[in-house]
């Protein structure tokens, strides 16, 4: 199996990561390499079940004369009418129903404002082959995976049903993931569905599903559980937002905060870039409306319950290492439309994120912010809320009055980059930042995450000074190394300096005690100064 990692295909089948799968019947091995600039970057197990095992035949086309083919037959009218276009690729048998056998390309092409577009090109001869429908019901595949769950465990029970892609209006979505719990195996595991191909399948590490009690058997189907939402609230939201997108998932334990952890719960996510998310519920047995009044926008600890609950699915050592929010601006009560729970496990020696909103999981990914911390925050961190309050009344309010474009990005972390401050790396940090539209407009402000305490930025010489960059004693010696050899004049006069940082750029202003005359000069640092520690030798 081919596909392209990562990055999209341009019009020319070019990406910049391909990953490379390859299958030994011998040892019952998967493997995957990717591969950049032919370079090989990565190599490991695969963690999921490809379509297929079988090898791909030695003529396959190459990528720039597969989507050639695919360009043609509308990907390039796709790529000119829609925006942040993004195309994905890959090259396997058993991924077309029609010629299962056989090797197939398929592209998919994805936008923002448009339906994904999928195409198929015979991997050998090069032929456009009929365009399938890729979308379908959570409950379309149902039996199928009920089958592969079967055969992986003889008690595994269904618990939980979410949508691989966003949900278009009518309930379909490209693919459907169903995660199944063996009490037998004391394991949870992934079953992948599209509307083609074999049921995929990798073991459940990355999160732990909100229960492992079984969906009801009579559960409705996406498609009817779709419609009701649309009809209590997310046509409004449609017609009133742009670039909606819509995840949700059926489970129970959805509604725990209520008092009703065993109902089975359809729960829609209505997101866009207009608005604050919106969220739905249905009952998954009835279809009835549920209403339900959960906070839109929320404090960092509110989400932490279901964090750490989930985590626990990735790994028993996860220890949280930073929280940000990650989606809009902490509003001035400390809310925020979502929040970034980030953990690091040591066994694994691996990062996991989870996105909470309104709290619950809204995406998991493998993510370390770009930080690199792996200590764990102490439990008493102050909440959102409480920091919040304390950065506006030092300037923050100001800053939000001054400018109607203000956004207020939050962080909590240890070992915090020094920069203008000084920070040991065992205290933990909110760093609260008022930034706006305007280049060069912000504003900063550092909080000891226990006690709340200002931690106030270096001034610029108390910066200097500490870095090593402004002297700290001086000396004049006149006509050195002899004072009794007038003839010297003002010649060769040595100035003494103590700690000077000899990379900067420096000057040296000699004031005579009269003072009658000034003398200043950048500072000329000759080949033999190092070896003259502390001196410095000046006309």
């Amino acid at each position: 199996m081919v596909l392209n990692h990562s990055d999209g295909i341009d019009e020319q089948g070019k990406s910049l990561i391909w990953a490379y799968v390859y299958h030994s019947p011998a040892i019952d091995s998967t493997l995957m390499f990717m591969v950049s600039d032919q370079t090989i970057i990565y190599t490991g197990e695969l963690g999921w079940e490809p379509p297929s095992k079988t090898g791909l035949p030695d003529n396959w086309l190459d990528s720039q004369q597969a989507i050639a083919v695919a360009e043609q037959a509308g990907g390039q009218n796709y790529r000119q009418t829609n925006q942040d276009v993004f195309v994905g690729g890959w090259l396997s048998r058993q991924i077309y129903p029609l010629l299962a056998d056989s090797a197939v390309w398929g592209f998919n092409y994805y936008s923002s404002t448009s339906d994904p577009m999928t195409l198929f090109v015979d991997a050998v001869t090069g032929e456009l082959l009929s365009d399938i429908s890729v979308e379908l019901t959570a409950q379309q595949r149902l039996a199928d995976v009920l089958q592969a769950a079967q055969n992986w465990a003889a008690d595994a029970v269904l618990t939980l049903v979410s949508p691989a892609a966003p949900l278009e209006i009518n309930g379909v979505a490209a693919g459907w993931v169903y995660v199944f719990y063996s009490s037998s195996k004391g394991q949870y595991r992934n079953f992948y569905a599209t509307s083609q191909g074999p049921i995929g399948s990798e073991a459940q590490t990355m999160a732990q599903p909100p229960s492992n009690e079984p969906l009801p058997t009579g559960w409705i189907n996406s498609d009817i559980a779709m419609a009701v939402a649309e009809a209590n609230g997310g046509g409004n939201y449609r017609a009133a937002n742009s670039n909606v997108l819509v995840v949700g998932s059926v489970s129970k334990n959805i509604l725990s905060y209520y008092g009703e952890p065993s109902k089975a719960v359809w729960r829609f996510l209505y997101g866009s870039s207009t608005s604050s998310h919106f969220i739905i519920y249905v009952d998954a047995e009835s279809g009835a409306f549920i209403p339900q009044s959960d906070p839109i926008l929320t404090t960092a600890r509110y989400n932490l319950e279901a964090a750490d609950y989930i985590v626990a699915g990735f790994s028993n050592d996860a220890a949280l290492t930073y929280v940000m929010n990650n989606i809009g601006t902490i509003a001035s009560d400390g809310t925020a439309d979502g929040w970034l729970f980030t953990y690091y496990s040591a066994a694994k020696d691996s990062f996991v994120s989870y996105q909470i909103m309104s709290g619950y999981p809204a995406m998991i990914w493998d993510f370390d912010g770009g930080l690199g911390s792996k200590d764990e925050l102490p439990e008493n961190w102050l909440n959102s809320d409480q920091v919040i309050s304390i950065a506006d009344a030092n300037g923050g309010t100001q800053f939000r009055t001054s400018y109607g474009d203000a956004r207020v990005q939050g962080l909590l972390t240890l070992n915090y980059p020094g920069g203008n401050y000084q920070i040991s790396p065992e205290t933990p940090v909110w760093r609260i930042q008022y930034s706006t539209s305007l280049a060069d407009t912000f504003l900063i402000v550092l909080i000891h995450a226990l006690n709340g305490a200002i931690i106030p930025p270096i001034s610029a010489i108390e910066e200097a000074l500490t870095a090593g960059e402004i002297p700290e004693t001086f000396a004049l010696s006149q006509n050195y190394p002899n004072p009794f050899n007038n003839s010297l004049n003002k010649k060769n006069s040595t100035i003494e300096i103590i700690n000077v940082c000899l990379s900067g750029g420096s000057s040296l202003s000699i004031i005579d005690v009269l003072p009658e005359s000034v003398l200043s000069q950048p500072m000329v640092y000759k080949p033999d100064f190092l070896e003259k520690a502390g001196l410095l030798e000046v006309d």
